[in-house]
């Protein structure tokens, strides 16, 4: 009778794992990581601030009408898990150009992402969420 019992017991706890592994909710849902918004220049029709954050801690941004109207800075990550980045701004580069902001991203697929803007990075503070996409 321990034999059974023990097959019995065996049995429940390898189908009660293979249930908890086989109901993994996660597995169609794939989320790119942060580095989906590097290297690439992103666009918004809504925004005239187009953007261009590189890998190796450049960035750029432009209003697309002349190079004039071009911001470059060095961004760093505030919160990479909250894809929020902080943007320090190249003093004497542009007409307005503020000291430094920061971008917070959600909705992050390879092409497409979900803007928030601010020049304090305090709570409260963010303009958004602006779409954009690597497509002009």
């Amino acid at each position: 009778m321990k034999i059974r019992i023990s097959t019995i017991l065996s049995l429940l706890m390898l189908a009660a794992t293979l249930t908890l592994i086989g109901c993994n909710d996660d597995d169609d849902i794939t989320t790119p990581e942060s580095s989906a918004i590097f290297d690439k220049w992103w666009y918004a029709e809504d925004v005239l601030a187009d953007f261009y954050i590189s890998s190796n801690g450049e960035f750029e941004q432009n209003d697309g009408s002349s190079t004039s109207n071009s911001f470059f800075g060095e961004w760093t990550w505030v919160d990479e898990s909250e894809l929020t980045l902080k943007v320090e701004y190249l003093p004497g580069r542009g007409l307005g150009q503020p000291e430094r902001s920061w971008l917070r991203f959600s909705n992050l697929t390879e092409t497409t992402v979900s803007v928030e803007q601010s020049l304090t990075g305090q709570a409260g503070s963010y303009a958004g969420p602006f779409e954009y996409s690597t497509v002009e």
